[in-house]
């Protein structure tokens, strides 16, 4: 190993209008890393141990952040609102491997991946009846399971040969599985007479990831997987008599697979913080030599927006700790 070389370059400006009630800031920034350490293509099982990481490839990672804000004030009531936003991804440009995806795992590197990129089957939902899947699997038979029935995944043939292997499975862009790709954030101020209020929305988008219910016994490989464990995922589980369910079968081994199934939008909207508080008028409180005294109340986590179906789409997995709770806080700031 030896020492990586990194390039970056970065463009932006800051702008100011309306006597700078209006004000901004765009930046675009792109880093270019050369003889990255990068994980060793994947050898034959003969060699009996994983390849040596090595300086053997160069990635760029490219994004761009804004944030717009306004501040006025009308006779005695001042507001301001700022909203930002940013977007970045990084791509191997170079890599010492031309061999087939499929003998690579779903983490290793090639030519033109974007990190954190999913890769999966797609899928068409589930058979309900065992003649329902017995006619998909006429020309789209898996090359793995058995005793395909109602309740299972019907996964889709994609290049058209009649059965499903690593050769159908596709990458889904602009989505990565471990952080979002799109970050933004909406805060606001208003203050009258001594009250003030101040709410922040924020929200993370280009984000998804295989969600599991626990009920399946199933695992996906690579990381990819994050088991449910709420409760009412039980009650969702397919059956003759739960047909609408949105599980597969219990003990469907069949179904432990990468598929668009499974695949979770985990993009949201997240009222942060609202804080309310009240300032007692200066002329009150200097008569016993204060400065400033504040009482407040604060609130986090109150609503969130999403299509997820676990607790918390910030937190995928049990080992992530507890899912964000919300907080009520009540407090007095006094100033001497």
């Amino acid at each position: 190993m030896t020492w990586e070389t990194v390039e970056t370059w970065d463009f932006g400006f800051d702008f100011g209008a309306f006597n700078n009630r209006l004000t901004g800031t765009f930046d675009w920034y792109s880093r270019t890393t050369k003889d990255m350490i990068g994980p060793a293509p994947i050898l034959g099982s003969v060699l009996g141990t994983n390849a040596p990481k090595t300086n053997n490839c160069d990635m760029r990672t490219s994004g761009w952040e804004l944030e717009i804000g306004w501040r006025d004030q009308i006779n005695d009531f001042k507001y301001g609102v700022r909203f930002n936003l940013s977007d970045n991804r990084s791509k191997i440009l170079t890599y010492p491997y031309d061999g087939e995806f499929s003998n690579q795992s779903i983490g290793g590197y090639y030519n033109g991946k974007y990190l954190n990129e999913i890769w999966g089957y797609e899928s068409v939902g589930l058979a309900s009846s065992k003649v329902e899947m017995d006619n998909w699997l006429t020309t789209n038979k898996p090359n793995w399971g058995s005793n395909w029935g109602a309740g299972d995944v019907m996964y889709k043939d994609l290049n058209g040969d009649g059965k499903i292997d690593d050769s159908d499975k596709r990458v889904y862009p602009r989505l990565q599985r471990d952080r979002p790709t799109t970050n933004f954030a909406l805060n606001s101020n208003f203050e009258w007479r001594g009250i003030d209020l101040s709410i922040m929305f924020q929200g993370a988008a280009g984000r998804k990831a295989f969600w599991l219910p626990s009920n399946n016994n199933t695992s996906l490989g690579n990381n990819e997987g994050r088991t449910a464990t709420t409760w009412d995922l039980w009650n969702k589980t397919w059956s003759v008599e739960n047909r609408d369910g949105g599980w597969t079968r219990l003990g469907g081994g069949n179904n432990r697979k990468e598929s668009t199934f499974y695949l979770d939008n985990l993009a949201y909207l997240r009222l942060k913080n609202v804080q309310l508080g009240y300032s007692i008028p200066k002329s009150v409180i200097q008569k016993i030599r204060i400065s400033n005294i504040r009482v407040f109340f604060s609130a986090d986590n109150l609503l969130t927006f999403s299509k997820f179906r676990g607790l918390d789409p910030e937190k995928l997995n049990v080992n992530d700790g507890y899912p964000l709770m919300k907080t009520f806080t009540f407090g007095l700031n006094v100033e001497i």
